[in-house]
Parts: C-alpha cells; structure tokens; sequence
C-alpha cells in the first residue's frame, strides 16, 4: 500500500462504486476520466462568468515562449478549449517530470524508492507504458498543445510582435517553431523543480528541531526521489553533501542555456518567427 496514498480510499471509493456498473474491469479509469471531464467542464463553464480584464490577467496559458490569454472576440468554443488546453499542459508538464525521473523497473531500491513509486501510482498510465512509447506521446502531445494553442483565444508571442508563421503560410517554419516551443515546455519545468527542491532542502531541516516530525522525514524522502540521479556523482566535500546546492544552481543554468535571453531555444524561436535580433 502507498503511504502518501493513505487514508484517501475512503474519500475516492464510493466515488469509483458509481461507474463499477457501467465498467466492472475498467470502472477506475472512467471513474477517473469522468472526474477529470468534469472538472475541464465546470472551468469552461465558469469562465465566461468572469470579467474578461480579470480573466486575462488570472488565466493564461504558458507553453513554451508563446501564451494564451482569452480573446475578447470569444466564441462559444474558446472556454471548453482554453479549459482544456490548459489540463493539457498540466498533464504535459507533469508526465516531463515523470520521463524525467525514469527509471528501469529492474533498478535497485533507493531512499526515495516510495516516493518513485508514488509517482509512478499517479502518473498512469503514462508510467505503464515503454520508454520509447512515452517519448513519442509526449512529443506528439506537446506539438498538438504548440500547434493548437491559437484556437484557445488570443496568442501573445515570446518574440513581441512577430509571430510564428501559420501551417497554411509557411509549413516549414510554423512546425520548426511547435517544436521549439515543444522543447522549451520542456525545459520549463526546470525553475518549478529548481523551487521545489530549495523548499525541500529547507524543510528537510526540521528534522533537526523535530527529530520525529513525520513532515521533516517526508521531506527528506522526496529530496532523496529528486536528487537520486545525481546521487552517481560524488559532490561532496569531507561529510558535507553539496549535491543539493550543486543541482539547484545547475538547474538554474541548464534553463537559462536553453529558454533564456541568450539560450539556445530563445535564439532558434526567434528565427523560426522571423525575429533575427532577439
């Protein structure tokens, strides 16, 4: 049984016992899938409620260098594709996580060996597939996102005024740029984990104050999930472990590398939307 699952089975249950009738071997998944159904309805529903100033400004969509914000010409379709739009690059960002922190099935157990298999639990059925197959969905979700991400309303470009081609005007150029933008949806999960793992360094200290704080041990487990890939290079000095500052900074690097002013990802966007002084 999953520890940071615990206790939730009371809540969940009596949920999935409403679809066991209409699936008995696949009741879970439409229990899920309606739930999440749900929930992308009741924004799309719920959005033209709102102010359009206000909506601007609280609800955009970010992938890449490009953003959505909803347009004032906004028609009947635009709140149910913003809606979900936006789940899909939630579900995006989240699965760039997991294919991030892969692992074989056959590897040995770790520290953070239950919080991997927490995520494993909740990242199905991603998680359950091979990792060629979670490569290629994962690149054919994230150029959809790119590519569909003009229905949802109003695109602000990364590059100011000049835009990425459209399929119709340049094919070439306007499926460089998806992809690009594919790439840099991927590195931007960088600076959440960079800020995560910065939370959990300095949670983790409580165990210090609170030696049977279960919260300090919770967190010290996660930050063992988060740095185990880099647990093979031996940063440390003495018996101090500096693998957590090491990894913070490097993070920080790779994205500004990549998707910064002067990164590699930001320079090649530019080209693909005509932008040639970035």
């Amino acid at each position: 049984q999953d520890p940071f699952l615990t206790g939730l089975e009371n809540f969940t249950q009596p949920l999935l016992d409403l679809f066991r009738p209409l699936s008995r071997r696949h009741f879970a998944t439409v229990g899920a899938l309606a739930v999440w159904a749900f929930l992308i309805g009741f924004r799309a529903v719920t959005m033209p409620l709102m102010n359009l100033d206000t909506a601007q400004q609280d609800w955009v969509i970010a992938f890449g260098f490009d953003a959505a914000v909803p347009g004032a010409a906004a028609g009947p379709l635009t709140w149910p594709l913003f809606s979900l739009f936006s789940f899909a690059v939630f579900l995006f960002q989240f699965w760039t996580v997991a294919l991030l922190y892969h692992r074989p099935a056959d590897a040995a157990p770790d520290e953070g060996n239950r919080a991997r298999e927490f995520m494993t639990d909740i990242t199905k059925p991603f998680s359950a597939w091979t990792l060629p197959w979670r490569i290629a969905v994962l690149l054919l979700l994230g150029l959809a996102i790119a590519a569909g991400l003009p229905l949802t309303g109003q695109v602000e470009s990364g590059a100011g005024s000049v835009r990425l081609p459209s399929l119709d005007a340049d094919p070439g150029r306007a499926f460089a740029g998806y992809g690009i933008n594919l790439l840099a949806g991927m590195a931007g999960v960088l600076m959440p984990l960079q800020t995560l793992i910065f939370a959990l360094v300095i949670l983790s200290w409580l165990v210090i104050f609170f030696p049977q704080s279960s919260a300090a041990f919770l967190c010290q487990e996660w930050l063992a999930f988060f740095l185990g890939p880099f647990r093979r290079f031996r940063f440390q000095v003495g018996m101090l472990d500096l693998t957590p500052i090491v990894v913070f900074f490097g993070m920080g690097v790779v994205y500004e590398a990549l998707n910064g002013r002067f990164g590699v990802l930001w320079f090649l966007y530019n080209l693909a939307a005509g932008h040639t002084a970035p």
